[in-house]
């Protein structure tokens, strides 16, 4: 795998960043909380606030592969399927006739003409709309430019809409990668709460799909 190609082991301290902002990273994060890693990091705001800290950054050529030890990485590691779900997990929380509307959230990531189905969607063939029941939090409100905003503020953001340290979310967006920014903010405001599941189909899977209900 590429991870054992890395030379990384299950131990390491694993520090995710892009070269810009907080937008795609945080799907690196959940990946590998998904496979059981535990040390892993996000570095707020990418590269570009690493840079800003003056911290030290080099151009030259990485490791050539074969000067990696490679490691076992992959020989013990599954999927914790308690962090994602599939359409009907969501149908089943979405349902009105369903016990668990009460107690699951679903959270959309999208703008809010997306969710409103007031705007087109990116992707070809989709509907407008949004999954009955769910809650609209766009992800860049969590977001200050570049950066996560500040835990206080994050909380005060999720309690708005009802959402609190004993709340079970379901994290949605387009195409699985900003619902993981929901779901790392919410784990930041409440690290010792269940971890919010992310919907890896998302509206891509959800919107062009005609069997699936939604709302405007």
């Amino acid at each position: 795998s590429t991870c054992s190609s890395f030379g990384l082991k299950q131990e390491d301290n694993v520090c995710i960043y892009a070269s810009k902002g907080s937008f795609s990273a945080p799907r690196v994060w959940w990946t590998f909380k998904c496979f059981g890693h535990k040390n892993v990091y996000l570095m707020n705001g990418g590269l570009a606030s690493w840079i800003e800290a003056g911290g030290e950054i080099e151009t030259s050529p990485t490791a050539n592969d074969n000067d990696i030890p490679t490691t076992d990485y992959g020989k013990n590691v599954n999927l914790n399927e308690n962090f994602v779900v599939d359409w009907s997990q969501v149908l089943d929380a979405a349902s009105t006739n369903h016990s668990t509307l009460s107690t699951t959230n679903v959270l959309d990531a999208r703008s809010a003409g997306r969710f409103h189905g007031t705007a087109p969607e990116p992707r070809e063939g989709l509907r407008g709309g949004h999954i009955p029941g769910s809650l609209n939090l766009p992800f860049g409100v969590l977001l200050d430019g570049d950066r996560f905003k500040s835990t206080e503020e994050m909380k005060h953001i999720f309690q708005n809409i009802g959402i609190n340290e004993n709340s079970k979310i379901i994290t949605t967006c387009g195409s699985g990668v900003t619902a993981v920014v929901l779901t790392l903010a919410y784990h930041q405001c409440f690290p010792d709460s269940e971890l919010p599941r992310v919907y890896d189909g998302s509206w891509s899977e959800w919107g062009g799909r005609e069997d699936l209900p939604l709302e405007q």
